[in-house]
């Protein structure tokens, strides 16, 4: 059969995907009982074999944490109904299954995803949320399966011997390195025989820099919610987003309840939607929830007249040294520990913290604010997996990486 109708049916499967997320909070895909239970199944004595001799071969199969992110990569493609060793020898090849935050111009993450192409829409922010990553895989490896089988191969994807290329199609990379996922099937096997570590992938947090807040924590859980129903604080949709799902750190929601105590606010950025890097090439403290940025203050923009945004970014560095921020970017040279002014921090105030929350940390919260202000309508929490944008491949597009505090 010529390629050409079978490229074309493909293209054709990709552009047909949503371009933005539901609304409705609904899951991509249902798992499917018969691949839960095949995974129950005990793993074939010659893939154990295999297995002993990765473990002596690869640095991969020492490291907990990555055959962690194997097993979950594989949990995920297998509820979708795919072979589960797709995604592992995919983030084998591209990034020795590490969530990277560099790579080739701007491909960064498991799947070493290009920023300027995929960093917006329901993958905005993937880059610190690595189940954006699978999803991202996952719902383009099921085009591409679709795609192939309707333009005449009702087999294709059955046969191992087709994975490498089936990868290929959906990372698509230069054709010289199209052979590289093929290789890699053994490998993918044999760490997935290996017993799952007890390491929850969520919790890895990028190669470079900690986790984000655990979802656990009772107290984030609260102060997360006051912020949520506060009235003096204007919300962000995927700021919105990222208090709903447990991505913010204690320390800052109960910030803004302060913050909002004094005036009314407008948080323009949490986690979600925030470039990995700052502009001095440092890993920023929103893609771990321990920064925000605050667009309005008192009703009015933040600017260098804004005297109320002045005010309030002082309060804010003369705070209890358990809530104190180690960063207030403003408008302004303050000269205070912790402020800092630049171009890209007149329109804003940003306020971080460099390190985790530490364990034995108590933060207290504050007493219910008292700034009334009407609150403007916010569209329902975005699903861990919805459906997908469309896009080129990673080598289809001059992407530009934007980088800011």
């Amino acid at each position: 059969m010529s390629r050409r109708p079978v490229l074309l049916a493909l293209l054709a499967a990709l552009a047909a995907l949503p371009a933005t997320a539901a609304a409705a909070v609904e899951p991509l895909w249902v798992p499917d009982p018969r691949h839960a239970a095949a995974e129950a199944e005990e793993p074939d004595e010659a893939l154990l074999e295999v297995a002993a001799a990765v473990a002596s071969d690869t640095p991969v199969a020492g490291d907990p944490a990555r055959v962690a992110v194997a097993h979950w990569l594989a949990a995920g493609a297998r509820d979708a109904g795919l072979p589960g060793e797709l995604p592992v020898m995919a983030a084998l090849v591209e990034s020795g299954l590490r969530n990277l935050p560099y790579g080739h111009a701007d491909s960064v993450g498991l799947f070493q995803m290009r920023l300027g192409i995929w960093d917006r829409g329901p993958y905005e922010g993937y880059l610190a949320r690595p189940e954006l990553q699978l999803r991202w895989f996952v719902e383009h490896a099921l085009a591409v399966r679709e795609a192939r089988r309707a333009a005449g191969d009702a087999a294709y994807g059955e046969h191992p011997a087709t994975w490498g290329e089936w990868i290929a199609d959906i990372e698509r990379p230069f054709a010289a390195y199209r052979g590289r996922y093929a290789q890699r099937l053994d490998e993918a096997r044999a760490l997935l025989a290996l017993p799952a570590p007890s390491v929850a992938p969520f919790e890895l947090g990028l190669t470079v820099g900690g986790a984000a807040t655990p979802v656990a924590d009772p107290e984030a859980v609260k102060a997360a919610a006051r912020v949520l129903a506060e009235p003096a604080i204007t919300l962000d949709e995927r700021a919105r987003g990222d208090l709903e799902a447990g991505r913010v750190d204690v320390r800052l929601a109960v910030l803004l309840l302060e913050a909002a105590a004094r005036a009314p606010i407008s948080v323009t950025v949490l986690q979600t939607g925030h470039s990995y890097y700052t502009v001095n090439g440092t890993v920023s403290n929103h893609s771990f929830g321990r920064a925000v940025d605050i667009g309005a203050v008192g009703g009015a923009p933040v600017t260098a007249s804004n005297a109320a945004a002045r005010e309030l970014a002082l309060v804010l560095g003369q705070l209890d040294e358990s809530l104190r921020p180690t960063e207030i970017g403003t408008p302004w040279a303050i000269d205070e520990p912790g402020f800092f002014t630049d171009g890209h921090h007149r329109d804003h105030l940003h306020v971080g913290y460099d390190d985790p929350v530490a364990a034995a940390t108590a933060v207290e919260l504050p007493a219910v604010t008292v700034v009334p202000v009407r609150r403007r309508a916010s569209s329902p929490a975005e699903p861990r997996f919805a459906a997908s944008s469309p896009g080129s491949g990673r080598g289809d597009a001059d992407p530009r990486f934007e980088v800011r505090r």
